[in-house]
């Protein structure tokens, strides 16, 4: 009889402690709390009162495998995840909880301003709301430590965008999204996660989407001296080198994992000792499918539709220079277009609470003119090949002047009036412009027609020497002066003869010296014949007259004096 009380009272205690753990009945919640939802949203189903007792989940009345956690997490929305949820504790079933996703984007925008998804604890961030419908009445939340609160954002909003500058975080993440003074409309959501590690992995703050090209990114706090970079995916070795970005091309599947990377790196003004390594914390990559996306086709006009979308759709349609990377919202709402300027077109179409992807882009040119970024393309061919001229001209001036070709040129005496002493325009070919030797008698005061000589330390070096005339006094111009020689009646091999003006030569010219006849590192001298003006005594001996040797070491870039006797 007491082995069957006992019993009944063990029966009554197991009944009594299980309506305590799953007492009231199983109540299916959602947080955030969003209706609709939209494709890419992140969600958690919460199971309450949380039991002390294993919770299962049913989807669709199938049991989903390996969870007994009272929290079930929809990490990235999708159409397929539309459907009954119900959880269980103790044998006791909640109501079913319906969810639906809806394959289309939220009315408006919010996006990363400032800042990366991975924070570090304290570091300030911004976001930026858009809505092609404006943002005035609009509000934001945010859900971190299991609560929500409301941000409030100061300074005026735009016709269609407003910056929202929410605390820095201490907790390991937070959750934000907007939505309208009828709290029907809202936002896409942003996610933000911390970390202490000197080392984070920048990632999208959205999911990666099917056939889309994604970049993971390495960043190191305080610096960007980074050595060489290590990702890895669970775990595995993805890619080891100098580059601290990993691309993932035409975003499949086979893309999910959980990602981190390791830096080896020093901050700057390291002055020694070896450089740090450090690794990031892994992060989840989530892939979605994209939503529904508009089409744009052209003709005459262009037009934008949805095959799959429901009736009632209105449509906007923007356009952005070749130049810009931001598009700008277009007037109309009609479904065709017909473009007037120049430019890369796209669309989608809307309603009230939703919105499709953007469509495919269309680069419109109006027949007859100039595409805009012709222009500028021609002006900067344009600038390129004038360098190239500028710089070839330059190093045909530097060739010029470094060349071993003789300095001066023989200019002809310019043509004089009769009775005048005048001397031709001596011009540099090479070397400073504009500067000219004074030509100078020799002794005497300076006359009338006559030009004063320079000081040997008032020339520059290679310069053209004085020519003098003994006696101080000019002469009038007569059958014993010298004719310049023009460079073109120079035979090559010798050196040309100065003769009187107008006359055959004769006694007391100066004859050609081959260039075979000279002894090296030296000029000959050139001896005054007998029947020179003045007497004779001249022959090679270089006598009163003549011209005597110069050595290499006397003339520096600097003809023979010359001088003749009266």
């Amino acid at each position: 009889m007491k082995s069957k009380e006992k019993r009944l009272q063990l029966l009554l205690l197991g009944v009594f402690v299980l309506q305590v753990s799953c007492e009231p009945k199983p109540l299916v919640s959602m947080s955030p709390s969003f209706s609709p939802i939209f494709s890419g949203d992140s969600v958690n189903l919460i199971c309450n009162p949380r039991a002390d007792s294993p919770v299962t989940w049913l989807f669709n009345n199938v049991a989903v495998p390996a969870l007994m956690d009272p929290t079930l997490s929809i990490a990235v929305a999708a159409p397929k995840n539309s459907g009954s949820y119900v959880c269980e504790c103790g044998g006791q079933r909640s109501d079913a909880f319906i969810v639906e996703v809806l394959d289309y984007l939220p009315p408006a925008q919010l996006s990363i301003k400032s800042g990366q998804p991975v924070m570090r604890k304290g570091e300030g961030f911004s976001l930026e709301l858009h809505s092609d419908d404006g943002v005035h009445g609009w509000r934001c939340r945010v859900q971190k430590d299991g609560t929500v609160r409301n941000i409030s954002f100061k300074g005026e909003a735009g016709p269609h965008s407003v910056t929202i500058h929410p605390h820095s975080l201490t907790g390991p993440r937070a959750m934000y999204w907007c939505h309208d003074k009828s709290m029907q409309l809202r936002s896409s959501q942003v996610t933000i996660t911390t970390s202490e590690k000197p080392v984070c992995m920048e990632m999208l703050a959205r999911p990666a989407v099917l056939g889309e090209n994604l970049s993971l990114r390495c960043l190191v706090w305080g610096t960007d001296h980074i050595s060489n970079t290590v990702f890895y995916k669970d775990e595995a070795v993805v890619q080891d080198g100098r580059s601290s970005t990993y691309q993932i091309n035409n975003v499949t599947e086979r893309a999910k994992g959980r990602y981190k990377c390791a830096a080896t790196f020093t901050y700057p003004g390291h002055t020694g000792g070896p450089p740090y390594n450090r690794t990031s914390d892994a992060q989840e990559l989530f892939v979605q499918a994209p939503p529904l996306r508009a089409v744009l086709s052209a003709g005459n006009s262009l037009v934008c539709s949805c095959p799959d979308c429901p009736q009632g759709a209105s449509y906007r349609w923007y356009r952005r220079e070749r130049s810009e990377s931001f598009a700008r919202l277009l007037s109309s709402h009609e479904s065709y277009l017909g473009p007037t300027e120049d430019g890369i077109y796209a669309c989608r179409a809307v309603w009230t609470d939703r919105r499709t992807s953007l469509s495919n882009i269309f680069s419109y040119a109006v027949p007859g003119s100039i595409p805009s970024g012709v222009i500028p393309a021609v002006a900067f061919t344009f600038f390129i090949l004038l360098c190239v001229a500028l710089v070839l001209v330059i190093y045909k001036y530097a060739q010029k002047r470094d060349s071993t070709g003789p300095v001066y040129e023989v200019v002809a005496l310019k043509q004089a009036s009769p009775g005048e002493n005048e001397y031709g325009q001596l011009q540099q070919q090479h070397g400073d412009q504009g500067e000219y030797h004074t030509l100078k008698a020799a002794g005497g005061e300076r006359r009338e027609g006559e030009y004063e000589g320079l000081k040997k330390e008032e020339r520059k070096g290679g310069e053209y020497d004085t020519l003098n005339t003994e006696g101080g006094t000019s002469q009038e111009r007569r059958g014993g002066e010298y004719e310049g020689l023009k460079k073109g009646e120079m035979k090559e091999g010798e050196y040309h003869t100065l003769k009187p003006a107008g006359g055959e030569r004769g006694e007391g010219e100066y004859e050609g010296l081959k260039r075979e006849q000279m002894k090296g590192g030296e000029y000959d001298t050139l001896g005054v014949g007998e029947g020179a003006a003045g007497g004779g005594g001249g022959g090679a001996g270089g006598g009163d007259g003549g011209y005597q040797a110069l050595e290499t070491k006397d003339r520096d870039k600097e003809y023979e004096r010359l001088q003749g006797a009266e």
